[in-house]
């Protein structure tokens, strides 16, 4: 994944899950994670078409679509 500022990030896909037609992916960064197995950060990223058609995942600004424990049952 490339993020707003041009870097390039490599995530592992934890889960996925259509929700209202979206599809949602929880993602864990692969180079940034605590030595603890059981503790993980991860992100969750919805996809959708950029402007030629083609399949990008964004972040979430909408509170109401965030609701995490919705997110976290269906992932």
């Amino acid at each position: 994944l490339t993020d707003e500022e041009g870097n390039e990030l490599q995530f592992e896909v934890i889960g996925s899950a259509e929700l209202n037609g979206t599809v949602y992916y929880a993602m864990i960064p692969v180079d940034d994670q605590p030595e603890e197995e059981d503790v993980y950060e991860y992100v969750i990223l919805k996809e959708e078409k950029d402007e030629n058609g083609e399949d990008v995942l964004v972040t979430i600004d909408d509170d109401d679509e965030f609701d995490i424990r919705t997110m976290e049952e269906e992932l």
